[in-house]
């Protein structure tokens, strides 16, 4: 099964994949038995490409919970086969914002052609089944407020103060500067 937990620092994190890629990622609980849970509806295979896929992304989550910046956690395949097409383009969109910046709900609606689409864009990133991998907790209000995040608004602060500590240090795992 491509179903995987690990422990990291802040905690279990669950990945599950198939053979085309991630398909899900539950961020850092302190049960393990919970987190077992809340993996184990996801789309997942028993292929060893799917296996490999997973002990991939554990290997760089384990990284980026370390404090290490991991670029191949945006070189990761991922299986968005069940996700609509509005909502795949703004997140494969918001994949792109790089480690230490933000983007406005309005901005991502923008430039996937969305007039007037940050609540569609916000319901998409409420929706992303891979936390980390697609860093929706990157995407903020206009004002610069946070917004919304579905693992809890302390944890999408939680993560971006760590990430700003990762672009301050300019570390990443292969030695490389971070950008």
């Amino acid at each position: 099964m491509a179903r995987v937990v690990i422990k990291t620092r802040w905690g279990y994190v669950g990945i599950a994949a198939t053979r085309l890629g991630i398909t899900r990622v539950i961020l850092p609980m302190s049960s393990r038995e919970h987190v077992e849970k809340l993996i184990g509806d996801a789309p997942h295979d028993g292929s060893e490409e799917a296996l490999a896929l997973a002990q991939e992304a554990a290997r760089a989550l384990r990284n980026y919970f370390n404090g290490l910046h991991d670029e191949s956690l945006r070189r990761l395949p991922i299986d968005l086969r069940c996700i609509g097409n509005v909502h795949r383009r703004a997140l494969l969109k918001v994949r792109d914002v790089h480690i230490g910046e933000t983007i406005t709900y309005g901005e991502v609606a923008s430039s996937i052609g969305l007039r007037n689409g940050a609540r569609a864009v916000g319901r998409a990133m409420a929706r992303n089944p891979v936390p980390i991998l697609i860093p929706c907790h990157r995407v903020v209000r206009a004002d610069g407020s946070v917004g919304g995040f579905s693992f809890g608004v302390e944890m999408k602060m939680k993560l971006l103060r760590h990430e700003s500590k990762m672009k301050c240090t300019g570390k990443r795992h292969d030695g490389h500067k971070a950008h």
